[in-house]
């Protein structure tokens, strides 16, 4: 799950769309798309001729001239907390916190300007990334959404911030460590050990791309405008087709 965005074309703004002879003079354009200006509860049918001509009725696959995933709320919300207190204000202003709302086209164009400034940002701080110790690949990025855990489950949470590698079981942190160990013990458990302190939790191990790695490490990175590519991109052509068609950005 994550933030999806739309903007419609302007075809039936611009009276290049000829609608079924029963939806004379009942169809309302309202930014979400289409609808009727009639009940739906006592329409049904109205409603089902309208959702069949919009699919097929211009070139645009159900009207839309832009539609794009923007991400999962992970990474999301890793772009949300680069971009706050950076000197992004329209940005910050039109990014929404969840699923729902609009940005109309001249927002657009200024979030356009700013994303573009974005991406020659070169600093973004620092974030954790938990590596396999011994080939030193990223197993784990710090994640800021979802209180910082990368796993979550009804045993514990899991996950990784600039203090280390951090597993909690309900409101209680029962381990945290910069370098540590992790082994499958009887019973299917995972053993976590620093040296001095370890703990046995009825958990799945840490995996990385190549397998379970045994020994791990919490290390930092800087974060730049390329850690966001994705994201931005997405941005980017929402608001750009935002801006062409005069239509507002519709998250969803």
């Amino acid at each position: 799950m994550g933030l999806d965005g739309f903007v419609h074309c302007r075809c039936w703004q611009d009276g290049k769309m000829t609608p079924p002879a029963c939806l004379a003079g009942l169809i309302v354009q309202e930014p979400e798309g289409l609808t009727l200006s009639v009940p739906y509860k006592d329409n049904t049918e109205l409603y089902d001729v309208l959702d069949e001509w919009q699919s097929e009725a211009c070139p645009h696959d159900d009207m839309t001239a832009a539609l794009e995933s923007v991400g999962n709320w992970a990474s999301y919300r890793a772009f949300q907390h680069a971009v706050a207190g950076q000197g992004f204000p329209v940005l910050n202003d039109v990014l929404p916190n969840g699923n729902g709302g609009i940005v109309e086209a001249a927002e657009a164009a200024a979030a356009l300007d700013e994303l573009r400034r974005f991406a020659r940002h070169s600093d973004f701080g620092e974030e954790a990334v938990l590596c396999d110790a011994v080939t030193g690949a990223v197993v784990w990025q710090q994640i800021r959404a979802f209180g910082g855990a990368n796993v979550m489950s009804a045993e514990a949470e899991m996950g990784v911030d600039l203090d280390g590698f951090f597993v909690r079981r309900g409101d209680v942190e029962v381990f945290r460590a910069v370098r540590f160990s992790q082994e499958v013990v009887d019973g299917g458990q995972v053993r976590f050990s620093d040296g001095p302190v370890a703990v046995t939790l009825p958990v799945k191990p840490v995996a990385g791309q190549a397998g379970v790695p045994g020994d791990l490490v919490v290390r930092s990175r800087l974060v730049g405008a390329g850690s966001f590519t994705p994201v931005v991109g997405a941005l980017v052509r929402l608001f750009e087709a935002s801006v062409e068609t005069g239509n507002p950005v519709v998250w969803c």
